[in-house]
């Protein structure tokens, strides 16, 4: 699932996109992109550094963070960021910061080794924990809404999953469940069976659930044969075992945008109303893992000019 989820969220931009934005970063390698409604933040997992421009006139506002291991420091790189409207979240390995919008740190939190930052909804932090299973060929994920402290509040599921590290195996297009999330809100997507979305407020209390009829589409052989020799290719062990399921997941990914649920499929975006209700589709898949406002949001660097370039395109219609 992952593989081809990358290339739904690869390099290419809509053909509709258009560049709002340039700037200038002296980063290590490409840098990655988040905002809320009065910042762009673009950083760098390699090297920790964050950057703050300003959404009305793409100024730079605010830099900030760097690897280390004193208070505030990023150990390792990068793992996830997340700017809501009154702080910025930064995890890196086994370690949880919290800075507001000046860039000042806040605090640091401990995470365990197998226990990642999903997102910050509300007051509260979702988390998700991997546990093996000693002799057994899958993990436990339980995903967990938490306070501020990463105290426990709720559990939000507990499942069996693959195991994603096992050097023997690898899973391609198989399904699972996960969680995506906005500031005000989080979605459940359990793409096992038929495949259901359901909608959460920052409390943890049930909004709405999609139970869609997608499509179901069958998994072509030269499909399976093209992921299988480009495993292949990117590891010495040729005994390593590629399973697939028969049929691609019901849907790739969700989001929320504005008032609706997106819903991305393998040839389709689907939309839906908060209550389940669905309301139309759009046939033009091509995406971004940021969104606001009614646009997906994509960073590109200009080789020509070494300027690095925001470009935009709509959710709906794009």
């Amino acid at each position: 699932m992952k593989t081809i989820l990358l290339m739904l969220l690869g390099a290419a931009l809509a053909l509709n996109a258009e560049k709002i934005a340039e700037f200038e970063l002296l980063t290590t390698g490409l840098p990655l992109l988040r905002m809320n409604e009065q910042y762009y933040a673009i950083y760098s997992p390699k090297d920790g550094r964050i950057f703050l421009f300003d959404r009305k006139n793409a100024k730079p506002c605010i830099e900030f963070g760097k690897l280390g291991e004193g208070p505030g420091e990023i150990r390792g790189w990068i793992q996830k960021l997340v700017i809501t409207s009154r702080c910025i979240y930064v995890e890196s390995f086994r370690k949880l910061s919290l800075f507001n919008l000046k860039g000042v740190h806040l605090k640091d939190m401990q995470t365990d080794i197998d226990q990642h930052f999903i997102g910050a909804v509300g007051n509260h932090i979702l988390l998700e924990h991997q546990e093996t299973v000693k002799g057994e060929d899958y993990v436990i994920k339980t995903a967990t809404l938490n306070d501020q402290e990463l105290k426990e509040i709720k559990i939000i599921y507990r499942e069996k999953d693959h195991k994603s590290f096992n050097p023997q195996k690898r899973y391609v297009a198989t399904s699972q469940i996960f969680i995506t999330s906005d500031e005000h809100h989080f979605l459940v997507l359990d793409q096992r069976n038929d495949g259901s979305i359901i909608l959460f407020d920052s409390e943890g209390g049930k909004i709405g659930e999609v139970l869609y009829p997608f499509e179901k589409l069958k998994i072509p052989d030269e499909v399976k044969n093209g992921y299988k020799n480009e495993i292949l290719s990117r590891t010495k062990n040729t005994n390593i075992e590629i399973i697939f399921q028969d049929f691609y997941p019901p849907f790739y990914f969700a989001f929320i945008d504005l008032d609706s649920i997106v819903v991305v499929t393998q040839n389709k975006k689907h939309f839906f109303k908060f209550s389940g209700e669905h309301t139309g589709t759009d046939s033009n898949i091509q995406i971004s893992n940021v969104i606001s406002d009614g646009y997906f949001y994509k960073l590109k660097m200009n080789e020509d000019t070494e300027m690095c370039e925001l470009h935009r395109w709509p959710v709906r219609g794009s």
